[in-house]
């Protein structure tokens, strides 16, 4: 019986990207975001440096500030322990597609791959400032080459991306102070 269904399902979609003249080149099902599962012990070092800081904060009575940095540490909290969904992830000839939302490649400008926590990410960038830049989790039912290869024919392939101060700031005080 849910065999039936799941058959009916299919029909059904690939009846309505027929309608669209949409065409799936890659389709794969990974995890919606990155995630490193940490320990007690950085989550409290964390708090302890968040404490000092908003005792700072509490001398120049900068109670917003302190508040603002308690909620990022909450969220932070929450991003790090509670583990992501899977979503699908799908490349087509009209644009891409992550997690249901579509980008058209009119709105996209470049790509590229890297690494976050130990995953293999397919970078790209988008015209408008938000969401700016859109990662889909590769896993290993997806051929970089031929992504690449189709990519390339669509949009711009940056070698490097460039990294604003901010994120060299962020990159050398992880290196100084390891937290774990």
């Amino acid at each position: 019986m849910d065999d039936q269904i799941v058959k009916e399902v299919k029909q059904d979609i690939n009846k309505e990207l027929k309608e669209k003249n949409l065409e799936v080149l890659f389709d794969w099902e990974a995890e919606g975001r990155t995630f490193k599962k940490r320990d007690k012990e950085f989550f409290i070092n964390i708090g302890v440096l968040i404490f000092a800081i908003s005792l700072i904060f509490l001398f120049f009575k900068e109670f917003i500030l302190i508040l603002t940095l308690w909620v990022i540490f909450a969220s932070f909290y929450f991003f790090s322990t509670v583990e992501p969904q899977k979503v699908r992830h799908r490349i087509t000839n009209k644009g891409a597609e992550f997690a249901g939302y579509e980008y058209k490649w009119e709105d996209l400008t470049s790509f590229y791959f890297g690494t976050k926590n130990d995953q293999d990410i397919l970078f790209l960038n988008t015209k408008k400032a938000l969401p700016g830049q859109i990662y889909f989790i590769l896993n290993n039912q997806v051929n970089v080459d031929e992504m690449y290869a189709f990519l390339s024919g669509k949009l711009e392939f940056i070698e490097k991306p460039l990294s604003t101060w901010f994120d060299q700031m962020v990159e050398k005080f992880t290196d100084k102070f390891s937290l774990e």
